[in-house]
């Protein structure tokens, strides 16, 4: 599949996220902003992520409810703090962690943060990077 122009298009004329397309100066600074990834994402600019790096997850633990853990459930997290990065979206995962850190633990909280990742708006609407080329040719074959 192409690049899709007139996606691109409508995106810029009707700055869906008020972004800041219209004041833009120029090609430049569309491209800065709709590269962008966001401090603080909506909706809009947001994806699962697929693997996250085990110190996420470490940072994640509430130390007072890692303390509460049995022997077994503590030996097990170890072993998965190990492996560099871990998909917590796979079930086997989401159960073992769900197991340790119940419904309203602050650690299981923090870990549901984790699971999505701030992305840009063009990433979000599929494209790899929006470059002041492609807005060029875009005006080209969209006047």
């Amino acid at each position: 599949m192409g690049f899709d122009y007139q996606l691109l298009k409508t995106e810029l004329e009707t700055d869906p996220l008020l972004l800041g397309y219209v004041g833009a100066a120029n090609d430049t600074v569309l491209t800065n902003l709709i590269n962008a990834i966001p401090v603080l994402p909506d909706a809009g600019q947001q994806k699962m992520r697929k693997e996250t790096p085990t110190w996420e997850i470490f940072e994640a633990v509430v130390k007072s409810e890692y303390n509460t853990l049995s022997t077994n459930d503590k030996n097990l997290l170890r072993a998965l703090l190990s492996m560099g990065s871990v998909n917590i979206q796979r079930p086997i995962t989401r159960l073992v962690l769900g197991g340790m850190f119940g419904v309203g633990t602050g650690t299981r909280d923090n870990l549901k943060e984790l699971q999505l990742i701030a992305i840009s708006r063009a990433e979000f609407l599929g494209f790899p990077r929006v470059t002041a080329g492609d807005i060029e040719r875009m005006r080209v074959r969209l006047p």
